[in-house]
């Protein structure tokens, strides 16, 4: 038996103390502290009344050495584990961003196809598929007078841009110059010369129409008729307004934008459509003077003759016959480029210069087709003589 069982009992809290913390050490002190305190204390024991007065610094002092052999407990860990230490740094990759595409340098990122679907207007504008609530009685207006169909950006270059496939475009052409629409926030996608190493996959179409005069009913599937060759030719004309409201199909297949590593390295774009309805701000204007609609070309198709003119609208279309397809309604009549005449008669130009031949006769009328503004609308602001 233990002549002083206090000391066993130090012995025993060292051995059962978890060495992991100043904490930890430091709540044992009282323990130790109070197994002196409340031992026996003999009315004639030199050494228990030492033992008591010197206790507390006692008690101090295994504190300190506890808390020394933490500290080399716990370096030595550090040192002899570099395996384990090595394990816990690598048992997830770093997550990063996946790649996108942009048309502004990053400061707008393209990573939905709701986002790829977008038109950008030239105030600045994003519209997108989510936020669009454009419709037929309801187009968006081009806020200036001079925009042109160019004007209008898509994620579809034009062939000014480049785009020798318009009105489609390969996911993979965009990546790099001269669109340079690839961008990924982590730096994979390039090599060390900053070229291109993303792939994609996929395509991306645009479709431009305008009103189809032969169609009363806006919903018909027929209601517009396909100008993206005219777009195409002529990108920066202006819209007409005699082509009434204009509608823009964006249609893109399933894609994938990849890059060779990093994570996450891949980008899908689901397959989508959408459409929008725009108007060009313009004043009203006067597009056609319609007079008696017969005879023209399509009423007396296979006739050797031409009888329209280079400013009458033709009712008249192209197709693989020799003369071509009626489209089903009348012309719309002639052309009006302007409200007064040049005064200048002469020569084949001359047309060009004047509104249709200034001349009457008993009976003879011809109706105004509008653009911008209804009949009744003329009417409230002329009077109706």
């Amino acid at each position: 038996m233990l002549r002083y069982p206090y000391l066993g009992a130090i012995s025993k809290l060292i051995v059962n103390t978890t060495l992991t913390s100043k904490k930890n050490i430091l709540s044992h002190a009282p323990s130790i502290q109070q197994l002196f305190i409340n031992q026996p204390i003999k009315r004639n024991s030199t050494f228990n009344k030492t033992l008591l007065k010197y206790s507390s610094s006692f008690c101090q002092t295994i504190v300190k050495f506890l808390k020394k052999m933490c500290l080399c407990s716990m370096t030595f860990s550090t040192i002899f584990s570099p395996v384990y230490a090595l394990s816990a740094f690598t048992t997830e990759s770093i997550k990063g961003s996946a790649p996108y595409l942009t048309l502004d340098d990053g400061v707008s990122k393209i990573t939905s196809t709701e986002e790829l679907l977008a038109i950008k207007l030239p105030n600045g504008t994003v519209i997108t598929p989510q936020n669009d609530v454009s419709s037929i009685t309801n187009p968006i207006e081009l806020l200036d007078k001079n925009n042109t169909y160019a004007s209008v950006q898509t994620i579809v270059p034009l062939p000014i841009s480049g785009n020798n496939q318009f009105p489609v475009i390969n996911m993979t052409d965009l990546l790099a110059a001269p669109y340079n629409y690839f961008a990924d926030d982590d730096g994979d996608g390039f090599d060390d010369s900053d070229l291109i190493t993303a792939t994609a996959t996929g395509d991306i179409k645009i479709k431009w129409e305008a009103r189809n005069p032969a169609v009363a009913d806006i919903n018909a599937k027929n209601a517009f008729i396909d100008i993206t060759s005219k777009v195409k030719s002529h990108p920066d004309a202006i819209p007409d307004l005699c082509d009434g409201v204009h509608k823009i199909t964006i249609s893109a297949s399933n894609s994938e934008l990849t890059t060779p590593y990093g994570d996450p390295n891949t980008n899908h774009f689901q397959e989508g459509s959408h459409s929008y309805y725009l108007t060009p701000k313009l004043d009203p204007k006067v597009c056609y003077a319609q007079p008696n609609l017969y005879p023209d070309n399509a009423s007396l198709a296979g006739r050797d003759y031409e009888i329209d003119g280079i400013l009458w609208d033709a009712a008249q279309v192209e197709s693989v016959h020799d003369y071509g397809d009626y489209r089903g309604y009348p012309s719309k009549g002639i052309k009006v480029l302007r409200a007064t005449n040049s005064g200048n008669y002469q020569g084949e130009t001359s047309i060009t210069k004047n509104n249709f031949p200034t001349t009457g006769s008993h009976g003879l009328y011809f109706y105004l087709l509008f653009g911008g503004i209804t009949p009744e609308a003329v009417l409230a602001a002329n009077g109706s003589t």
